[in-house]
């Protein structure tokens, strides 16, 4: 929980477990009546596929709106983001200190 997935593993992932799926109702076929979750196993479009198509669509967007704009990041700039990140993140940590020896302040009056 609360990691990042590429593209790639996303995939793969989603791939595994619509086969892990169409495995365990089949198996569970060969012992009960399986009719309430069988449309599960006809899954129109793995998660993966879906966000790569997404991915792929916002790309285009993107770029479409640098041609009309003749804006485009630059190098400084996505270095300014990845620093703002970082950023944040210890600016958050920063910020959940003081909140949690303030409520200590309180719980002690």
């Amino acid at each position: 929980m609360g990691r990042e997935l590429g593209l790639d593993e996303l995939k793969k992932l989603s791939t595994k477990y619509a086969e892990s799926k169409q495995h365990a109702i089949e198996e569970a076929r060969k012992v009960v009546n399986v009719q309430d979750v069988e449309h599960l196993e006809n899954a129109k479009e793995l998660v993966g596929d879906k966000v790569e198509k997404v991915s792929e669509s916002w790309n285009a967007q993107k770029e479409q709106f640098y041609d009309k704009t003749g804006v485009r990041p630059t190098e400084q700039q996505a270095q300014y983001d990845y620093d703002s990140d970082n950023n944040d993140d210890e600016y958050t940590r920063e910020l959940e200190l003081e909140l949690q020896l303030f409520d200590e302040e309180l719980d002690e009056q």
